[in-house]
């Protein structure tokens, strides 16, 4: 158990957390969510190539990710958080349930729905880690 904490801390270390200010959203959320800046790739099964966005912030149970192309709500999609040498970090199935066209930065709220058990423990390192930082 100590080993695969140990693990995630590594892992949250080479993603090089970019700390910055979530975009202001109505606050009806169950779970607290972290800000933080990581590069995403989302995969939906009718398109060919995957889009490109950024993890603006994580909770436990999802997260919101800024992309100009979003697909629609309800769309069922793969989620891949890799480092620069392409190894995989963390792989998740979720479902958009929220799309903001009119916020800044403009993206969807994902709803995680399948999440390895591996990236489940780098989700909630990346949360632990985020809401320590935020009480010192």
């Amino acid at each position: 158990e100590a080993r695969k904490s140990d693990m995630a801390g590594k892992a949250i270390g080479r993603i090089g957390l970019q700390r910055r200010q979530a975009p202001a959203l109505d606050e009806r959320r169950r779970e607290p969510r972290v800000p933080l800046a990581i590069p995403i790739k989302l995969s939906v099964d009718s398109a060919h190539e995957a889009v490109q966005g950024h993890a603006i912030n994580i909770s436990h149970s999802g997260m919101f990710i800024a992309t100009r192309y979003p697909p629609a709500k309800g769309t069922q999609i793969d989620i891949e958080l890799e480092l620069k040498n392409e190894r995989l970090l963390m792989h998740a199935h979720g479902e958009i349930v929220r799309i903001s066209s009119e916020s800044e930065p403009p993206g969807v709220g994902v709803r995680f729905v399948n999440v390895s058990y591996e990236s489940q423990e780098l989700i909630d390192a990346l949360v632990s880690a985020g809401m320590r930082e935020d009480e010192g």
